[in-house]
């Protein structure tokens, strides 16, 4: 594993498993694993350094 950034703090959060029914359709469970990743775009445009750039304009 390597980082292409230094000096930044990298947290990882352990949240409860997924609930998986595999009888859904492929969309389906993709779009729940996409959800809880948090990579949906609920989430897009959300995370500091998007903040801080905004700022900066």
């Amino acid at each position: 594993m390597s980082f292409k950034k230094t000096g930044t703090l990298l947290t990882v959060r352990f949240k409860e498993p997924l609930v998986i029914d595999y009888t859904q359709p492929v969309e389906t469970i993709l779009e729940q694993v996409v959800e809880a990743i948090e990579q949906s775009k609920t989430y897009m445009l959300k995370g500091k350094h998007h903040l801080m750039q905004m700022l900066d304009k």
